[in-house]
């Protein structure tokens, strides 16, 4: 049997972290002063869930909207099938992480956002029925519409959502016709039907039709993304035991 054949449509968000030592103050001023270390970039959201598919197995097609310069970088690096709705601005969260001493503060975090929305003329002459699982990952930047949904939904086999709690009001309602839905505690306080909804619990694993499959208790060295990797290992392989497992492994540090 050949690779499993999932298309994933979702924003990308890129974070950039950047790293400061603190310096003082400004003798003219009541400013905190600093010395720049260094910055990095990382490719997040949705992009994250596309690139942890490929490397769990599967053959992974990912729509999603990013600058010319970042898509030729997120191809580089991920290896997947990008198919790119052009835009002349990404979404990027920059976080500023000044040092004293031992200890790290998160000082400042500064969002730009991509609102570029997906068009159906764009996915017109896609073929929803040659993919085994279409996924939905929408982090509320403005890339799908009702009628996107739609479009998605009417030759799909099978359809995952997932839909991220935001300052907006909560969009559930727009992946009601969703095979499956994917969210953490909170977000699934705003789902009126709970019927096929994985519900991810931190270390405690996750639900599912009012089964709780537990999860392992890890030293946690990393949180950001571990949602995203939980969903993709969830939809390469099916199994919530398997997606908790793998989730704990990134948020311990043995999964990059």
């Amino acid at each position: 049997m050949g690779k499993k054949r999932i298309l994933i449509i979702g924003d990308t968000i890129i974070d950039h972290d950047v790293f400061l030592e603190a310096s003082g103050l400004s003798l003219e001023s009541p400013t905190l002063k600093t010395k720049f270390n260094k910055d990095t970039y990382k490719f997040g959201g949705a992009s994250n869930v596309a690139r942890y598919a490929r490397e769990f197995g599967a053959q992974v097609t990912f729509i999603t909207s990013l600058t010319k310069r970042m898509a030729e970088k997120y191809v580089l690096e991920s290896q997947v099938h990008l198919l790119n709705v052009v835009s002349n601005l990404d979404t990027v969260k920059t976080r500023n992480y000044i040092y004293k001493g031992d200890n790290q503060y998160n000082y400042l975090q500064i969002n730009r956002v991509n609102n570029t929305s997906c068009p159906t003329s764009f996915v017109k002459d896609l073929d929803f029925g040659k993919f085994d699982i279409v996924a939905i990952s929408d982090y509320r930047c403005g890339l799908f519409s009702p009628n996107l949904v739609k479009k998605i939904r009417q030759n799909t086999k099978i359809l995952f959502a997932a839909s991220q709690l935001s300052d907006k009001k909560p969009n559930y309602d727009q992946y009601t016709e969703a095979d499956y839905l994917v969210c953490n505690e909170a977000e699934s306080l705003h789902i009126k039907d709970l019927t096929n909804v994985f519900v991810t619990l931190g270390e405690k694993g996750c639900s599912f039709n009012g089964k709780q499959y537990l999860g392992k208790s890890v030293k946690a060295k990393q949180t950001i993304g571990a949602g995203d990797v939980f969903y993709a290992a969830l939809l390469v392989t099916g199994s919530p035991v398997i997606a908790n497992d793998m989730s704990s492994k990134y948020v311990a540090g043995e999964i990059l």
